[in-house]
């Protein structure tokens, strides 16, 4: 059997994958500092192997700054999809955009990630190893102070996603010995397990309506991820997308529309952005949105309405097989290749993105010594998204209600 190696996406939502082998790993370390395990959650990728679709290991070391000269050739060299290297479209951020950021969580030990805002953007949800070993999932209101810790189980809990109407989180564990999807109540009670297969399955999200829940999984016959879409209250009922990684289904009822992001299958393998129908169980029309021919295109997520996309980029990742890299940047765009943004420079890592309802989008960044998250000014035409009535704004609750459907 292959040696297992652990790899993260760096939605490290985090696509959690094992390069020759079929299962997650079991164990989440503490923290960047010091000797940092093979499975670390800093671990991360951002192409495929040659001879399989699951990611090979990028294991991560502590950040270096680089000088002004590199930083501005990284934010050059990036050519995206339809556009000639070094003629970037639209404003970029001022350096590190510090006008505009906002500290979230404040981990000295472990880390904080994989961001998830509730559709009324009052809370964030998030991954954490600052009190253990293990990541368990956390709750904190927007602005506050404090944070709830949701789960406590000594295996490792991550990617939670919020059900529409904020009373219950779908997240992965492995709990049950390999990483299932599960569902738990936000003011507490026991998680039912929605998966059970022999094989891992990760990163969940709630269909708008909150019937049904997009995941990933990788197959082992032939060591591809594949997108799943499975019914919250009758589990035994799926349907398989396609290929790739890291749904996030439109928040727009009408649209039916998945996100994701997903490997060249030649040459430099990177990943890129694409969207594709699901309708009648049936997976329609799959469009790449956005690539670069020197960067991969990653973690991406959907704005409030469900008409822009916000990613991370990681210029020229081959160059990073053996770090987390000195940068990666966060950019909007227009769901149809239009108008894109950037929101952050300098030398920092900043990936795993998530856009609320008050206009931030919400994202992990390294620039405080350890995981942590942030957040910058995204939009503030979404500020009021929340008290409206506009049809693909199906929540207006301030905050998670008791029991479990969502």
């Amino acid at each position: 059997m292959p040696h297992r190696l652990l790899a993260t996406t760096l939605t490290l939502s985090t696509a959690m994958l094992i390069s020759g082998c079929s299962q997650l790993s079991k164990t989440t370390p503490t923290s960047t500092a010091g000797p940092t395990p093979s499975n670390s959650e800093n671990t991360t990728a951002f192409r495929h192997s040659a001879n399989s679709d699951v990611l090979v290991e990028e294991k991560a070391i502590p950040i270096t700054h680089i000088n002004d000269a590199e930083n501005n050739r990284s934010r050059q060299l990036i050519g995206l999809y339809g556009e000639p290297a070094r003629q970037l479209s639209g404003p970029l951020a001022s350096e590190d955009g510090d006008r505009h950021l906002t500290q979230v969580s404040f981990a000295s030990e472990g880390g904080c990630f994989d961001p998830d805002i509730s559709r009324g953007g009052d809370w964030i949800a998030f991954a954490s190893t600052q009190h253990a070993h293990a990541s368990d999932i956390y709750l904190k209101r927007i602005g506050g102070k404090t944070m709830t810790q949701l789960t406590a189980d000594p295996a490792v809990d991550r990617m939670p996603c919020f059900a529409p109407t904020g009373n219950a989180l779908a997240f992965a564990s492995n709990r049950s010995g390999n990483f299932d999807i599960y569902i738990k109540p936000t003011n507490g009670g026991a998680p039912i397990q929605v998966t059970s297969d022999t094989e891992d399955e990760y990163h969940p999200s709630f269909s708008p309506a909150g019937t049904h829940l997009a995941y990933c999984k990788i197959n082992t016959q032939n060591q591809r991820s594949e997108i799943w879409i499975v019914e919250v209250k009758n589990p035994s009922v799926r349907h398989f997308v396609q290929y790739g990684v890291l749904p996030e289904w439109n928040p727009d009822p009408a649209s039916q529309m998945l996100l994701f992001q997903k490997a060249r299958q030649r040459g430099s393998r990177f990943y890129s952005i694409w969207t594709v129908e699901f309708a009648q169980g049936e997976a329609r029309n799959p469009t790449e949105i956005v690539s670069a021919s020197n960067a991969a295109v990653i973690n991406p997520g959907w704005s409030p309405d469900g008409r822009q996309i916000v990613f991370a980029t990681v210029v020229d990742p081959s160059e990073n097989v053996s770090a987390l890299p000195e940068q990666m940047d966060i950019w909007t765009i227009n769901r149809d290749g239009t108008d894109r943004r950037g929101l952050t420079s300098g030398p920092h890592a900043n990936y795993q993105p998530a856009w609320s309802t008050d206009g931030r989008i919400y994202f992990v960044s390294n620039r405080s010594g350890n995981q942590n998250i942030w957040s910058v000014i995204g939009d503030e035409r979404f500020d009021s998204l929340a008290n409206t009535d506009q049809t693909y704004n199906t929540v207006t609750g301030t905050s998670p209600a008791p029991g479990l459907d969502p």
